[in-house]
């Protein structure tokens, strides 16, 4: 298979928007941009000096690999419609490859990372995951990949199931306690920038020891006393959540 050098990408979303972004910047053609509304697909387009097709037939032929960044409920539906002739990635971390339709030339180019448009990122750092049940054309997706990122891994649908598990873990319920915290410190008229610090010192730890070494505070100490304090100053669900994690804690604490 010819080195990949054009590129289509279908889908509008934060995905889309930085790995468009990413390609660009090292020196692939991006042929096009296909989104369901118009608007996201003109506005994606314009941001990559490209232009927008309205209907998945229209990719240029002359593309050599489409990048499909879309929600992982809807990949099925726009892989079906892509035709043939295209060779496919898919960018998510729990669908398997099993579970779409048979194409010779089909793979995963998994970012692992979170995206916000607002926010730039470099890509040389993150993880891309890759994966195709055609060797040709992994070795294709390995060399594009490696053109963004320094870290580039063959994983199975398998183990990037786990994986996404994990980042969910990691990112998104750790966001989430952020949140709730955000919450908390509102409903006292304090700021939540004063944990900011903290925030940092948390995520820099794990680059240095396991996280199990790095793990502090009441539930680690068996602190009951401090721990009931904090439960009474708590909302119900809040307070679901504080003990279930406490629970968690000293269970994974006690030897």
């Amino acid at each position: 298979m010819k080195e990949i050098k054009r590129i289509s990408i279908v889908g509008t979303g934060n995905v889309a928007h930085h790995l468009g972004r990413a390609f660009k910047k090292n020196n692939f053609h991006i042929d096009g941009v296909w989104g369901r509304t118009k608007k996201n697909a003109l506005q994606l387009a314009d941001d990559l000096d490209t232009i927008s097709f309205e209907v998945l037939n229209h990719i240029p032929k002359s593309t050599d690999l489409i990048v499909v960044c879309v929600s992982d409920n809807a990949i099925k539906e726009v892989v079906d419609l892509i035709p043939n002739q295209f060779p496919i990635a898919y960018t998510s971390g729990s669908v398997s490859l099993e579970s779409l339709p048979k194409k010779d030339k089909i793979g995963v180019f998994y970012p692992l990372q979170t995206f916000t448009k607002s926010r730039d990122i470099s890509f040389g750092t993150i993880p891309l995951l890759i994966e195709s049940h055609n060797k040709e054309f992994s070795i294709s997706l390995e060399k594009c990949a490696k053109k963004l990122s320094e870290t580039v891994r063959f994983t199975s649908s398998a183990e990037r199931f786990q994986i996404h598990i994990a980042a969910v873990m990691v990112n998104n319920f750790t966001n989430h306690l952020y949140h709730l915290a955000d919450l908390h410190l509102s409903n006292h008229h304090l700021p939540f920038d004063l944990l900011k610090p903290l925030i940092l010192e948390t995520a820099e730890k794990v680059h240095n020891i396991s996280p199990s070494k790095a793990q502090t505070g009441p539930a680690k100490r068996k602190d009951l006393n401090i721990i009931e304090k904090h439960l009474n100053e708590l909302d119900d669900q809040t307070k679901e959540i504080y003990q279930m994690l406490s629970n968690s804690i000293t269970k994974h604490n006690t030897k």
